[in-house]
């Protein structure tokens, strides 16, 4: 019998003493989530529990933000490969924005945390990942009948993937999946969920991004050897 291993994903919501933004922190479906308040429960909690995503507020009180992003990404963090988000105040916003690329996925504005979900959303999948084509096999049902989709990736990751592919699932949607590890005879199987399409300007591709949800029998071990072979984890956002 066919053994399946639940992905577990755990998001942190930080932010100063001085701050309080418990209010504007929505509780994204599927995640486990945890706060912290101050500068040692924060680095002790991101540095010492494995998150996927990390929510924090700027300025962070008198701390240097530069020493927080150091210690989050350093090579002893549990989370250096975690989605970084910076929520911020209007007026802070442009300072925050240098900090993309030096550690920070993204960053979003007080005044704008409707969109916070969707953002989580998108930086879910920016743990270290690999460029890399493989065909990948979709099953999901239609109607009375299963329907079947052959793509490619455009990277992977250990907790999803982008698919360059015309057929725009919609986000949310459910399907099985396989696709073969190059050069061996071990198979990944599994179940994923659309979390978002391609940004043009940003993807150079048109597709969409996916979260494993469930890998089944030894397909999770198949995968961390595929991507330790080839991804050096160095590389962030």
């Amino acid at each position: 019998m066919n053994q399946s291993h639940q992905t577990s994903r755990k998001i942190l919501f930080a932010t100063d003493e001085s701050t309080k933004f418990w209010g504007l922190f929505p509780s994204p479906e599927g995640f486990d989530a945890d706060h912290a308040c101050g500068w040692s429960e924060v680095v002790d909690a991101a540095t010492k529990t494995l998150y996927d995503v990390i929510v924090v507020t700027y300025p962070f009180g008198n701390r240097s933000f530069d020493l927080f992003l150091k210690e989050v990404r350093s090579s002893d963090s549990l989370s250096r490969g975690a989605g970084l988000v910076v929520l911020t105040f209007p007026e802070s916003l442009k300072r925050a924005v240098a900090f993309i690329g030096r550690g920070v996925n993204r960053v979003i504005s007080v005044e704008e945390t409707s969109g916070l979900n969707s953002v989580i959303a998108e930086v879910v999948d920016v743990s270290p990942r690999a460029s890399a084509r493989l065909m990948v096999r979709l099953q999901m049902p239609l109607g009375e009948r299963d329907c079947k989709i052959r793509t490619f990736t455009q990277n992977i990751s250990q907790s999803g993937m982008l698919l360059g592919t015309s057929n725009m699932l919609e986000v949310g949607q459910r399907f099985n999946f396989s696709f073969a590890v190059p050069e061996s005879e071990k198979v990944v199987t599994g179940r994923a969920e659309v979390v978002r399409h391609t940004i043009d300007a940003r993807d150079q591709v048109s597709g969409i991004g996916i979260r494993f949800l469930d890998l089944e029998d030894q397909s999770g071990q198949a995968l961390e050897g595929f991507l330790k072979g080839i991804l050096s984890l160095d590389d962030f956002d």
